[in-house]
């Protein structure tokens, strides 16, 4: 979530022709970082500690994160499925980084893959990466079946819709001090 954050807060308050400009030279450099960091830590660390290297609060994975967000971030897309789909990716994130989800299904599935041969392995891990993004895009899209008229009752209820000049791309740049 940290990453959302502080990209948001990088969309909100930076300077976007700076970021556009060198988001791909950044993505391309911490990524190479990362890498190079990884390749040669595979000699002194354990499985454990390699992942380690891939956590979220690794500053390399956190400045290509945001980097790669910048990169993409005045493309636009004219496939409805692509755009469709793109609006349940926090949803499929959420679902897979639950601890049940990620402990009980996820580790039970690639470590069935193991069991494979190399190019066999990536293959089932492909198949792997696939079932959960689409498991993970249904359960969000049911998700917001069911929630949306409940969403709706409690704007009406609670007269939220009042709050909605506060979202506006014109108020949002205007901070109080």
């Amino acid at each position: 979530m940290h990453i959302y954050l502080a990209g948001r807060y990088l969309n909100k308050y930076s300077n976007h022709a700076i970021l556009q400009k060198w988001s791909a030279a950044v993505y391309l450099l911490s990524s190479a970082a990362l890498f190079v960091l990884v390749h040669t830590s595979i000699a002194h660390l354990d499985s454990k500690g390699i992942v380690r290297l891939f956590n979220y609060n690794n500053p390399l994975v956190i400045l290509s994160a945001i980097s790669f967000f910048f990169f993409f971030r005045n493309l636009r897309l004219q496939s409805p499925f692509v755009n469709w789909a793109g609006t349940c990716v926090l949803g499929v994130y959420l679902l897979h980084d639950h601890p049940l989800v990620r402990e009980h299904v996820i580790s039970r599935l690639f470590s069935w893959s193991q069991h494979y041969s190399g190019y066999q392995h990536f293959l089932a891990l492909l198949g792997i990466t696939v079932l959960v993004f689409v498991t993970g895009l249904l359960v969000d899209k049911v998700r917001e079946m069911l929630l949306a008229p409940v969403a709706g009752y409690l704007v009406k209820w609670f007269e939220l819709h009042q709050a909605d000049h506060l979202f506006t791309k014109e108020t949002a740049g205007k901070v109080k001090r």
